[in-house]
Order: C-alpha cells, then structure tokens, then sequence
C-alpha cells in the first residue's frame, strides 16, 4: 500500500474503511446493491486490496462463469445452475476462502456434501466459525437460489409462511416468502423450476410459539405444509432447509450464549445432518487478515504470527472451559483493525512515523474491555502477551490496563 492510497467513503455517513460492504450492513442495514442503486458509481473497496487480491495472496471464491457446469468445493464437484442468476442467490461475502486446513475443512467437506444431496441441516457452533458464511458461498457458488431468515425471539415469524390481509371483498390470506420459495422453487425462463436452499439463522434463539411455527416450516421434509385454512402446501422436490445455531439446540452449556433455546427433540430430529463448525485455523485465518488489513499486513508483517501464536494460545484455553470469553475470527478482525485504524491515524500526521512500540497495547483496549469480567482480561492478556512482540503489558503494569497517551496526547 502507497501513501497516496485513497480509502472509499461511505455516501451515508462519510466513515472510511477498505471494505465498507460490512459497514453498509451494519451501520446503516442495506445490502451492498440497495447502497450502490441509492449511489452509483461509489467506491466500496481500496485500489490497495484490489492490488493485494489480484496477486493471488488469497485464493479468493467466485461466483461460477455462466458456462460452468460444475465447482469443486472442498474436492466435491457440486453442479451449478447456470440458469440461475446470481442476484436469485445469497452473496458471496467478501473474500470469501473455503478453508483448506484442520477440523473446519472437513466440516464444510461435510456440509458441501450434506447440501448437495438436498439434505436438510442443522449447523451449529461458536460465534464467528462461518457458518452463515459459507451457506452464502456455497449458494453464490453454485447459483443456488436462496432466501436468508433470521429469528428474532419474540417476533411473528408467522408471515413466513402466510399473513392476513384485506381486499375489496374483507379479509385474504396472503402467502409469504418463505412458502412460495418452498412450493414453487425459482422459475427459470426455459420454464424449469430450481427448488430453494431456505436459510433459517439463529434457530436455537427460538421461543417456543416460534418453535411450534417453525415446526410448520420443517414439515416441508415430508414435502408438504399446511395452510391456514386446512388446505397443504406440497413443496417443490429438492428443497433444502438449512438452520445455523450457536448451540447444539441442549441449551447453552458455555454460558457465554444466554439467549439460546432448549430446542424441541421433536423439531430437531427433522434435520438428517447435524454439523458443528469449529474455528478456523491459522493456516487460512492469516492470508484472510493480510487481505482484509492491508495496511497493517504492509507495515506490521512482523507481528502477524505473533498475532497466530496468540490465537492458538487463546482458543486453547477457551475450548478447554478455562477461560470464559470469545477469540472468533471477528474478534481477531477488530483487534488488527484497530491496530490498522492506529496506523492510519499515525500515517496522518507524519507519512514518514515510525510503527509506535505501544501498537499492539493500544489495539489490544478494544479486545480486553470487552472481556465480561477483570480476571478473564488478566488471564487473557496474560496468555496472549508473550507471543506479541512487544507484548500487551506496559512496563510496570500487572493489569494489562492501558497507561499510554504517546499516540493521542
């Protein structure tokens, strides 16, 4: 990365950012194509990560070319439906990878055959293991039309599936997304219909009258649902129904996860694949951070498997109950973004300053202050400072808390 290297500015509120497609998400809830039809022509990405990308730092995943008949994922060669467009699909998310190392390969080989094979499954693990990520690649890779729904506890998931409404004549009943995905597929302009990979998230966040809706929705397996007034829906053979949960539907047994669900045997035993994702390893976590944090990765290369010690180090202790907190993938991304953020701010004032030695002290504020209690934050810097160069404790302090004002004062 240049100095002269433009970062793209949000249209809605002017933040600056490499990648502003999760901003846009975020911040200001629209999807990348609603933001680009409200401004067209806006930057979304940095000439920078262009560059990075393009020289194959990262095998990044596409979207098929129209004439493909197959892609292979995790070496299973998955058809494509190359009559479906890829605006019928969930998105790619950005720099997507389908990883190629440890135990998450071999859950998302798993999966990727589960899928497939149209098979209906529950996939479940800790926050930030990519779950939701890779139904979205998975779909946008094969042009496998789909349609995204989140259960929010306590909402009326209800108009899924059918809603009351009012014409000329008093009251209709008006379909819902979900059941005309399920019933009908996707209608191809030969004619042919494709049938739908429904994505349900966040199904162990379901209360129990959303529970019993769903179980209308899971009826689909045996190929039908019923209506409100006593008619059935046959579904549209092929169609997938795929949840993602961050429990294993027992009910939360980390105690990091409050708002999981005891879910219904009855319900869950509906899925014919039960998965868990675990996270990621270094080997493919590193390229993705290189990319997405250019900056940093030009600037602090040095510290990256310092970074990758850590988060061994840290996830050793998490997986064995020992430390109670969260080290995902996006807590890795807002500790190097932070530390990309500092930068930047350094850059500013002077293009020619040196890295601040109290660098990774200052990013490592963001991970620690978000730590539920003051003997996870010592236990956690405590672990993770050693493989930092430099370490994440000041001189003096046994707290990990931060003292320094060098960069802001």
């Amino acid at each position: 990365m240049t100095e002269a290297t433009i970062l793209p500015k949000c249209q809605e509120c002017g933040h600056e950012q490499h990648w502003l497609g999760d901003h846009i998400s975020e911040a200001h809830n629209l999807s990348l194509d609603d933001y680009l039809d409200q401004h067209p022509g806006s930057a979304v990405v940095s000439e920078s990560v262009v560059e990075r990308l393009e020289s194959k730092r990262l095998k990044r995943e596409h979207p098929p070319a129209l004439d493909d008949l197959s892609v292979d994922i995790c070496g299973i060669s998955v058809p494509v439906n190359a009559m479906v467009p890829e605006s019928a699909c969930l998105k790619m998310p950005f720099m997507y990878a389908f990883p190629e190392h440890g135990e998450l390969r071999v859950d998302v080989t798993e999966t990727t055959l589960a899928l497939t094979m149209k098979r209906h499954s529950y996939l479940w693990g800790l926050s930030g293991t990519g779950k939701d990520g890779y139904v979205h690649a998975y779909c946008a890779r094969t042009r496998t039309p789909s349609l995204m729904f989140q259960i929010v506890p306590g909402a009326d998931i209800e108009p899924w599936l059918y809603a009351q409404g009012f014409n000329k004549d008093g009251t209709e009943w008006i379909e819902g997304d979900l059941l005309k995905a399920a019933r009908d597929g996707f209608l191809c302009e030969d004619g042919t219909r494709i049938p739908y990979l429904i994505l349900i998230t966040d199904f162990d966040r379901a209360t129990k009258s959303q529970a019993e809706i769903l179980r209308l929705i899971l009826d689909s397996i045996e190929g039908r649902i019923p209506g409100p007034t006593g008619e059935v829906f046959k579904m549209l053979p092929g169609t997938t129904i795929v949840a993602t949960a961050n429990t294993a539907g027992g009910g939360d047994e980390t105690r990091r996860y409050v708002s999981a669900n005891i879910m219904d045997t009855s319900i869950l035993g509906r899925f014919k694949r039960k998965l868990q994702f675990h996270t990621m390893e270094w080997e493919d976590e590193g390229p993705i951070l290189r990319n997405k944090f250019p900056l940093f990765a030009e600037k602090c290369e040095h510290l990256m498997d310092g970074i990758g010690a850590a988060t061994g180090a840290l996830r050793e202790k998490i997986h064995a109950g020992e430390l109670f907190t969260e080290w995902s993938h996006r807590d890795i991304c807002n500790f190097v973004e932070h530390a990309e953020d500092i930068l930047r701010l350094v850059i500013a004032r002077d293009p020619k300053a040196a890295i601040p030695e109290d660098l990774m002290i200052r990013a490592w504020r963001i991970v620690r202050d978000g730590m539920p209690d003051s003997e996870t934050r010592l236990e956690a810097t405590r672990l993770a400072s050693p493989h930092i160069p430099g370490g994440l404790i000041e001189a003096g302090d046994r707290t990990g808390d931060t003292k320094s004002d060098s960069l802001f004062g």
